[in-house]
């Protein structure tokens, strides 16, 4: 989530299907495109139907164990308004139809009708008389049938029973869960059991999963892995953060804060440089001049003028029958910062996930990325994304200027003004060499005497566009643009990707046989048909060692798997 002007004191929503379960919450703060501050805190699971603060909302729909008799209302007023609405709908295009199959039966007649009531078309005399005697024959017959036939109730009745294929659809949508779970047995054969009683299981499976996400709402999966019995060995969880799109950089140039000088030096014909007109006339921009060393090493233009042109008595040169007025206008460093302007041509998909791998004795977790089509390993296990499904991302268009800390998006004005001096290569910026190159029309010079002086143009300077509003973090053309590890990353809405799970021969210990595990509950309160629920407190101990315990309670319909860590210890489930 990214605020960019957050208020003081303003309270922030997180997902219901985050806080349902434990969670971390952690808070950064940019300044100028630089992070100045980071926290957070982990908080405890919160209770679902507690969450819900309405009396009718979607949500009531969306949770129908949390108040059930309201949940069937709802559900059986909505469903009741909505048939009778389409029901409605059918009888409209019902008559609408039949009206116009009537008008195309008869259009021929009504063509006539119409044409002798305008006048278009002359009907014969015979014709006219035979119309209207049955006009006058049709009203008496429906006189006489008024007069004489009793009146009937209306008694015409429509079906509205509620299909029961829609019935079944609304709960299967309902019943969907938030979180994926997998369950993996072991073969027989792929089981070893020592002399000790411990079952050490191998597992060669290769598994599917989807997921759908929404922004930077992750999404996770479980995959449990049990021996042959059905005895749990150890667990898998994929946590999904995001699929990102990372920018593959194309350096423009490199440049720094500078501040423009420049120096000049007035010889006679035959001092030193001044060897002849033409070495005046055709003096190189980028050459050197010996008369000013101090400014030769840096960045700049140089130049030769001949202020005297001819004469026989100028500024101190007698009898000279030309003169040298050598400069150099040049860019001195103002600052250590080194500027890279690049482009984004274009971006390439990661799936960014936390794979951790949990047994009864030890834990394993890793942060990993993933690129469609490249495998990544992890202790013997192989993932694959087999596919990534992205909206379509909008080409930057802009050059991003950096520091290395900092990223901001720039303008082409300031892209221009930026290379007015720039550098090939990293190094070379460093050094601020004459390799790199200043443009000429940068250096606005007019001759003074035996003096060139040149207007200075300094500003503005690079590290003011880091106090402007283009800073990353920030959202651009609907993409949310944040630096990670000095990467560009663009983070799209809805997507959704495949990930494929390949175990290749990875391996656990199961509990020991011989190993006895005692339960001793010690308190239930509640009731499982109750809205909040039963929890049940009990003491678990057995006789060896820290491991996986399986429990099932059939008046709960429901099993936990549970991990002991020392030999004896108070545990609590909730049901």
């Amino acid at each position: 989530m990214y605020i960019p002007h957050p208020e003081n004191g303003q309270i922030i929503y997180l997902p219901t299907e985050q806080i349902i379960s434990e969670y971390e919450v952690s808070v950064k703060f940019w300044k100028n495109g630089e992070q100045v501050s980071e926290m957070g805190i982990k908080c405890s699971a919160q209770k679902h139907c507690e969450l819900i603060e309405c009396t009718v909302c979607i949500q009531m729909l969306t949770n129908p164990q949390c108040t059930p008799k309201e949940w069937i209302i709802i559900l059986v007023l909505g469903l009741y308004f909505i048939l009778g609405f389409l029901i409605m709908i059918c009888r409209i295009l019902k008559f609408g139809l039949g009206g116009m199959l009537c008008i195309m039966r008869h259009k021929w007649r009504l063509c006539k009708i119409i044409g002798v009531l305008y006048g278009y078309v002359t009907p014969p005399p015979i014709l006219s008389l035979r119309v209207f005697l049955k006009r006058r024959k049709w009203r008496r017959a429906r006189k006489e049938k008024a007069e004489f036939t009793e009146f009937k109730p209306f008694t015409k009745t429509y079906k509205t029973n509620l299909p029961r294929e829609v019935i079944l659809i609304t709960l299967l949508l309902l019943a969907l869960p938030i979180q994926s779970l997998e369950i993996i047995n072991a073969k027989d054969e792929h089981c070893i059991v020592n002399k000790e009683g411990q079952r050490t299981c191998s597992y060669e499976n290769v598994l599917e999963l989807n997921f759908g996400l929404q922004s930077q709402n992750g999404q996770e999966a479980q995959i449990i892995l049990q021996d042959s019995g059905n005895r749990p060995t150890g667990k898998i969880t994929l946590k999904i953060n995001a699929i990102q799109a990372v920018c593959f950089r194309s350096a423009k140039f490199f440049t720094r804060d500078f501040e423009l000088g420049a120096n000049s030096v007035y010889l006679c014909s035959g001092e030193g440089s001044c060897t002849s007109q033409q070495k005046c006339e055709t003096l190189g921009v980028n050459e050197s001049i010996s008369e000013i060393p101090k400014s030769n090493h840096l960045p700049g233009t140089s130049g030769c003028l001949d202020p005297c042109k001819g004469q026989l008595f100028c500024q101190n040169c007698y009898y000279s029958s030309y003169t040298c007025l050598f400069f150099r206008c040049f860019a001195e460093p103002k600052s250590k910062e080194i500027y890279e302007i690049f482009e984004c041509p274009e971006f390439g998909l990661e799936l960014k996930l936390n794979i951790t791998i949990e047994n009864a004795e030890q834990k394993f977790e890793k942060e990993m990325r993933l690129r469609p089509g490249f495998t990544e390993n992890f202790k013997e296990i192989k993932l694959t994304a087999t596919s990534m499904t992205v909206p379509p991302i909008p080409a930057l268009g802009r050059s991003i200027l950096t520091d290395g800390n900092r990223f901001a998006i720039i303008t082409k004005e300031q892209e221009n003004s930026a290379k007015r001096v720039f550098c090939p290569n990293i190094n070379e910026a460093a050094k601020f060499s004459s390799k790199c190159i200043m443009k000429k029309e940068i250096c606005k010079c007019e001759k003074r005497k035996n003096k060139i002086m040149c207007g200075k143009q300094n500003g503005p300077y690079l590290k003011d566009i880091f106090m402007g509003e283009k800073v990353l973090p920030l959202v651009h053309n609907g993409l949310l643009l944040k630096n990670e590890n000095k990467e560009i990353v663009a983070i799209p809405e809805l997507t959704a990707a495949i990930l494929q799970i390949r175990l290749a021969g990875v391996s656990f210990k199961a509990q020991i046989e011989l190993n006895t595990c005692k339960i001793t509950p010690y308190e239930i309160v509640g009731c499982y048909g109750c809205e909040k629920g039963a929890t049940f407190k009990f003491t678990m101990s057995y006789r060896f060692r820290a491991d996986f315990s399986h429990f099932n309670m059939p008046f709960f319909y429901q099993c936990r798997h549970v991990r002991a860590n020392s030999q004896q210890q108070n545990t609590l489930s909730t049901f």
